[in-house]
């Protein structure tokens, strides 16, 4: 027997607590470390775990298993590390033919669940509950990208790795057959759009014959977008696209993130979601950079509402990850003197400034363009007074200004001043006559529902 934990950087120290109540009550348990942390630091991680393996070890984890069993582990399988070879680091290993790996086993016999600090044994309706909303799984591993803040860019895993459309349906399947029809899949994937032509023809042809789902993918890279694979996407069922833009700031997309795409060809994408009429889109922006100046900050903000409507926004905090080429640049300029201090830290709440509440004004909104031209006028933006009073206005108005700084939900009390407000916005802001009137009409409604 062995203890498995699997864990991105984030997790570090939480897996650090499980080991060592693991080895206080399981003195004779070896416990195991894998994911993308011990990929990158296995170092630090066998100060805890007793073996480290590096890459992915679908294929391999199944070898020392068998050898673990058979009395003693061998000390050659690919990408192990341990606590006796700790000054050795051996090549991280990634599996070339997913073809090769089992589907995920999701119970309930012999799973268990953690839920509201309980863990208990799985059960039946938390296959309902947790899988079948939307199951979630992944047509190919790698990404071509190297974007400097990302873990990719720490680990040799650009080569793009395929499942067969065949062996993916199988598993939807399978799914159905042991635990019911899923309501959506989501595909874990960042490359959907990169996938050949002829791979997405196959794919959308057996997806509507066979499966008949509605699915979503977590991303899109500007540059792969075209519009012939999306309308193969979307006839099969494709409902919801996020693309990472991550700055309208050409100059940080380049030089900082070294990011590929143009102004011109961000611009072509979302234009080819509007002509082909996909359901949800979404863009992805990162803030909080330390390189970035005011004036990159001002063209990101303003380079939103040229973005055609409608779309959702996504804003995160920049997390320097440890292994990154961002990570690696801060610590040689000093920026960072404890890596642990990035550990744990939160990608979701944005730093409590003035653009970053612009930047969620308009996640929450579609800020017209004058004003955002207005809003981010140096004149404004400099004034210290008129910065303190739209802050307070703000807060007011969304609720969503804490001690950790401007959070991604929103907290509006419905008062007649809110609602007044928002018409104001509708009609005068956005010039979204249709949209001040649903409002309107959804409100008189409940209000006699009330009376």
């Amino acid at each position: 027997s062995f203890v498995g934990i699997s864990l991105l950087t984030s997790g570090f120290f939480n897996a650090v607590q499980l080991t060592k109540r693991i080895k206080k009550d399981l003195e004779d348990i070896p416990v195991v470390w894998g994911g993308k942390h011990p990929t990158i630091f296995p170092e630090e991680c066998l100060q805890y775990a007793d073996f480290c393996f590096l890459g992915e070890a679908d294929l391999a984890i199944v070898e020392f298993a068998k050898s673990l069993k058979e009395g003693e582990v061998k000390n050659n399988i690919a990408g192990m590390m341990f606590k006796e070879n700790a000054g050795q680091r051996p090549r991280s290993i990634y599996v070339m033919n997913l073809n090769d790996l089992p589907f995920p086993d999701y119970g309930p016999e012999g799973q268990y669940v953690l839920e509201n600090e309980i863990i208990r044994e799985a059960r039946r309706a938390d296959i309902e509950k947790y899988l079948l909303n939307q199951y979630p799984t992944m047509i190919a591993r790698g990404c071509p990208m190297k974007c400097t803040f990302c873990t990719n860019s720490a680990e040799d895993n650009r080569r793009l790795r395929i499942r067969s459309v065949d062996n993916l349906i199988a598993e939807i399947l399978e799914v159905q057959e042991k635990y019911g029809r899923p309501r959506m899949i989501m595909f874990r994937d960042d490359t959907i759009m990169s996938l050949k032509l002829d791979y997405l023809e196959e794919f959308s042809a057996k997806w509507r014959e066979i499966v008949r789902l509605p699915f979503s993918s977590s991303g899109v890279i500007p540059t792969a977008v075209k519009e012939d694979r999306l309308k193969h996407l979307i006839d099969a069922g494709f409902f919801s696209i996020k693309m990472g833009i991550q700055s309208g700031s050409s100059h940080v997309r380049k030089d900082i993130y070294w990011r590929p795409e143009t102004d011109e060809q961000i611009m072509r994408a979302a234009n080819i979601f509007i002509k082909t009429k996909t359901p949800r889109v979404g863009y992805m922006f990162i803030t909080d950079n330390p390189w970035e100046n005011v004036e990159d900050t001002v063209t990101s903000l303003r380079f939103i509402p040229k973005l055609p409507r409608p779309f959702s926004l996504s804003m995160y905090s920049l997390n320097l990850y440890p292994g990154t080429e961002l990570f690696n640049r801060a610590v040689r300029e000093g920026r960072i003197t404890d890596p642990h201090e990035w550990y744990n830290k939160s990608t979701m709440t944005l730093k409590k400034n003035y653009f970053n509440m612009l930047y969620m004004w308009q996640r929450y909104s579609a800020v017209p363009s004058w004003l955002i031209r207005l809003l981010t006028a140096k004149a404004l933006y400099q004034s210290k007074m008129y910065r303190r009073l739209f802050s307070a206005v703000y807060g007011w108005y969304f609720r969503n200004l804490t001690e950790y700084g401007v959070e991604r939900k929103p907290v509006r009390p419905k008062t007649f001043v809110h609602r007044g407000l928002e018409l104001f916005l509708d009609v005068f802001c956005r010039l979204d006559f249709k949209g001040a009137a649903r409002k309107i009409s959804r409100f008189t409604g409940l209000s006699k529902a009330k009376a």
